[in-house]
């Protein structure tokens, strides 16, 4: 478990402090309250149950975010179709674009 735990330290996205933090949510929270959580140069790691008992997590990432170079290519909320005044956490989870391993890109408009 301890390694896990520092496997994911190491790889995860800071916020603008540079501490991780992890945002437990629901299905049906909006995205747009994840992103009342963020500032300009924040990233938050979402996770959330899934029907099948599954938990699903993803980084969301300011453009101005320290790593954010290296999410580069990774999906906008435009390009995933989703829109910032509608969606909520479970279109980011059916998205079949957005892994733990491909983060979600978020510019200026989003947060």
């Amino acid at each position: 478990m301890e390694q896990q735990r520092r496997d994911f330290i190491d790889h995860a996205f800071p916020t603008a402090t540079g501490d991780v933090v992890v945002v437990a949510c629901t299905p049906v929270d909006p995205m747009n309250w994840l992103f009342d959580q963020m500032g300009p140069y924040d990233a938050l790691h979402v996770c959330v149950e899934t029907p099948g008992g599954m938990v699903w997590w993803n980084a969301l990432i300011h453009h101005k975010a320290t790593g954010a170079e290296a999410a580069a290519g990774t999906p906008t909320m435009g390009e995933l179709g989703l829109s910032t005044d509608t969606a909520i956490v479970s279109d980011l989870v059916r998205s079949d674009s957005v892994s733990h391993d491909r983060p979600l890109l978020l510019n200026a408009a989003a947060t």
